[in-house]
Order: structure tokens, then C-alpha cells, then sequence
């Protein structure tokens, strides 16, 4: 697989930075109301129908403060990066927009239009490369432990409200869709013959093509369950820290 040099990556970062710039890390309001999902006292689909399509997209890249700034470009460049490289920067285009969407209507739909941030994308991101790494031995992307256990040890905490106001919604859906993403990827490569196939012990009276092709099949399902339980458990705590916030 031929790896390139990323090119979308920094263009995001550069976005995210230049929307600080012009919203004053959030605090400028009048910049901020057209590239929130909705006005104030709108709903999505009067926005949206009026042609303001763009809103789906934008809150992605509000930031509030330097540090909630830096935080998700350190990660956007480390997780895009790895992303773009080895697919396309259309492949990555992709898969922000619809994550991002996707988190941002989540978001919107639990807290309503006031939000901003990258950390959905970057959730998306990260539940990605994971999935791709643990079904496809072929997949190749770095990706290190320590990074894993600090962004779900981080989604864990901000959903106990110590932070205060998180988007946790955009976190989950972009998790969520992340983890699908990359699962169906997986399933879609295994159906091509592309997974790697590890060298095992086949019996006589067994057809060898039936029993490396169960096998693979049998790894990857097996694979993917035993290692999905940390992230799985992660995305439970988050709901029913919801549950308890709303009671």
C-alpha cells in the first residue's frame, strides 16, 4: 500500500484554528450564530430547509478556550493523519462529514444548538483505527494502548458533569459511528479475501479452502467482540450518566 503525505489533515486544523480566531475562542456570539447547527429559537430543519446546509457541518469547528483548542487538533493530527495516509484525503473528507453530522445532530437533539468542537470527529477517529487494527492484521495503523485508555478514561469523566457542559452526545455518536465504520470496512475487506490468514493446523477430512475460510471468519467475529468489551462498557457507563443527570 503506497503511503502518502497528508494533505486534508492540515487543512482541518487550520480551519478549526481560524474559526477561533474569528469567534475569539467562543467568545464572540454574533460570529459564532451562523455556524452553530441552528439560530437561536430555530429548529435544524427550518435552518437547513432555508439552504443553510453548512450548519450541519460547522459546529465541528467552534473551540471554547486554547485549551479545548489544542486538545483535539494534537489529536486530529496524530488520528487524521494516520487515516489520510493510508487511504485518501477524500476517504477522510468522508468520513468527517458523515461523522461529524452525525455528532453534531446527536448533540443537538440533547442539548440544543449551542456547542462546538472536534472531539466527535476525533472519538470517530479513534474507534475507527482501533476496529480496523483489531479485525485486520493487514490494516497498519499506529496506533498506541496509552492513547486508547486516555480518550475513553476522558469520555468516562466528562460524562460524570466534574468538567462541567461537554458535548458528550457528539463524543458517543461519533464512537458509535466510528466502531460501525470501521467494523463494516472489515467485514466488507474479509468478504474480498484481502484479511490476512494465519498459518493453523487444517484436518484431513476437512476441505482446506472451507476451513480457512471459517476460521478467518470465526477470528475476526471473535476478535472483534472480546476486544470491543472496554469500549462497549465506556459507552454505557456514558448512558447511564445520562440516565442519572435527567431523573
Amino acid at each position: 500500500m503506497k503511503i502518502q503525505a497528508p494533505t486534508l489533515t492540515p487543512v482541518l486544523i487550520a480551519a478549526c484554528v481560524a474559526v477561533a480566531f474569528r469567534t475569539s475562542l467562543g467568545d464572540d456570539r454574533s460570529a459564532l450564530e451562523p455556524l452553530f447547527i441552528a439560530g437561536r429559537g430555530h429548529t435544524l430543519l427550518q435552518e437547513i430547509a432555508a439552504g443553510e446546509v453548512w450548519r450541519l457541518l460547522t459546529p465541528i469547528f467552534i473551540h471554547f478556550g486554547p485549551v479545548h483548542l489544542l486538545f483535539n487538533m494534537m489529536w486530529v493530527w496524530d488520528l487524521g493523519r494516520e487515516i489520510e495516509k493510508r487511504n485518501s484525503p477524500w476517504f477522510l473528507a468522508g468520513f468527517v462529514a458523515l461523522v461529524g453530522i452525525s455528532a453534531n445532530i446527536a448533540q443537538y437533539l440533547a442539548s440544543g444548538p449551542a456547542f462546538g468542537g472536534m472531539s466527535g470527529v476525533v472519538y470517530g477517529l479513534l474507534a475507527y483505527i482501533w476496529v480496523r487494527n483489531r479485525l485486520d492484521p493487514n490494516a497498519g495503523y499506529v496506533l498506541h494502548q496509552y492513547d486508547v485508555l486516555t480518550c475513553m478514561g476522558w469520555y468516562v469523566l466528562c460524562w460524570t458533569g466534574a468538567l462541567g457542559p461537554i458535548a458528550n452526545w457528539a463524543h458517543t455518536a461519533g464512537l458509535i459511528g466510528g466502531l460501525a465504520w470501521g467494523y463494516l470496512e472489515t467485514m466488507l475487506v474479509a468478504a474480498r479475501g484481502g484479511l490476512l490468514r494465519r498459518p493453523q493446523f487444517v484436518p484431513q477430512t476437512e476441505a482446506p479452502e472451507k476451513s480457512a475460510q471459517s476460521s478467518q471468519q470465526t477470528s475476526v467475529v471473535r476478535r472483534f467482540f472480546s476486544g470491543s468489551l472496554f469500549i462497549s462498557l465506556a459507552v454505557l457507563a456514558g448512558l447511564v450518566a445520562l440516565v442519572l443527570l435527567l431523573r
